[in-house]
């Protein structure tokens, strides 16, 4: 027979190392919800309906890019437009005179090797300068 302590000892290790969860009930509706997801969506929509919105435009970047990098492609398609549409002095009008645009970037990832995967790429919602 074992003493005591060392079964007490054996049961906060056997504690420790094999913790059971404590299953309790989440409010409902969830924080990630279906419901929740579609006002964040309709929210979203509006929004960008708001700025009134000229053209959808697809960019393909045809590789696995992190965050950084499609920003900075995107900035530099934003120059490349402001160019185009306002002269080499497009740097000297105001922001609020200049393209504008929302993008919403799609990670496509997952599986590098495989050729059907597209990578990374962004619908944007575009209007000209004023």
């Amino acid at each position: 027979m074992m003493p005591d302590w060392r079964a007490e000892a054996r049961a906060r290790l056997d504690a420790r190392r094999f913790p059971t969860p404590k299953l309790e009930a989440e409010p409902y509706p969830v924080s990630d919800s279906l419901q929740e997801r579609l006002v964040r969506q309709r929210a979203i929509f509006r929004g960008a309906a708001d700025q009134d919105p000229e053209f959808h435009v697809t960019l393909k970047f045809n590789d696995c890019l992190d965050q950084n990098q499609v920003y900075k492609r995107l900035r530099r398609f934003d120059a490349l437009l402001d160019h185009f549409f306002l002269g080499k002095n497009w740097a000297r009008f105001a922001s609020a005179d200049r393209t504008f645009f929302i993008a919403f970037i799609e990670q496509d990832c997952t599986i590098p090797n495989n050729r059907d995967r597209v990578g990374v790429h962004a619908h944007l919602l575009l209007r000209n300068p004023a």
